[in-house]
């Protein structure tokens, strides 16, 4: 129940992060990616030792496939947002 508490909440934030650094980059990102960026990655992030690495990989391709935002500054901003939000998510999931 833990893992699912995590997952929802996890996508949850981080489509309100993507969103909110699309936006304020200025750039346009369809919720439909939005959404299945946060579900892929978040899920991702759940695996154990590994998954939150291979999440944030598979956040800055999918983020630079879908939008072709700049590295730096909308592409970091993104990973750096996200992945706070996912060790926040993670410690309270394996709690």
């Amino acid at each position: 129940m833990g893992y699912l508490i995590g997952f929802v909440t996890g996508m949850a934030l981080s489509s309100a992060c993507l969103w909110a650094v699309a936006w304020w980059a200025g750039f346009t990102l369809p919720v439909v990616d939005v959404l299945l960026i946060a579900g892929l990655c978040s899920g991702i992030a759940l695996f154990p030792v590994t998954g939150w690495f291979l999440a944030m990989l598979l956040l800055a391709f999918l983020v630079r496939r879908r939008t072709g935002a700049a590295v730096w500054p909308d592409t970091m901003v993104i990973l750096v947002v996200c992945g706070v939000v996912w060790i926040v998510v993670l410690d309270a999931a394996w709690r």
